[in-house]
């Protein structure tokens, strides 16, 4: 009886983590991506990692037309980026010369989730391998 409670014990948590899991992938999987341009860049931040800290262009952007999207606001919004590319994107950025914007995944009733970050429309990993 011990030897269940012991394994019932340990498999409770890697349970319930696949489900959280299931559910988020299942959410994202079935929300509306809307793309949004964003601007302000800051690639470090030495107690948090390495990310990319951005803002709503709201010049280019009109939350009107997706009122079921509860995108974040205010100035601290961060995307994960790994170190070996923070110095490539940050070269990129100050260039002045591409659009980024990051594809949210919209569900009604749901905080939107970033999913992925877009420069000039293209995934951020192929434009930094070309360049």
């Amino acid at each position: 009886m011990k030897k269940y409670f012991v394994l019932l014990v340990l498999l409770f948590p890697a349970f319930f983590f696949m489900v959280w899991i299931g559910v988020l992938m299942n959410r994202v999987s079935q929300a509306q991506l809307v793309e949004v341009p964003i601007t302000g860049y800051d690639p470090r931040d030495i107690l948090r990692g390495h990310y990319l800290r951005y803002r709503i262009d709201s010049r280019s952007f009109y939350r009107s037309d997706y009122p079921d999207c509860q995108l974040p606001t205010g100035p601290n919004n961060r995307y994960f980026i790994p170190e070996k590319e923070s110095a490539q994107l940050d070269s990129l950025f100050r260039q002045n010369r591409h659009r980024f914007s990051i594809v949210f995944s919209c569900q009604k009733g749901h905080k939107a989730i970033a999913k992925e970050l877009l420069i000039d429309g293209r995934d951020w990993r192929d434009v930094i391998k070309e360049k």
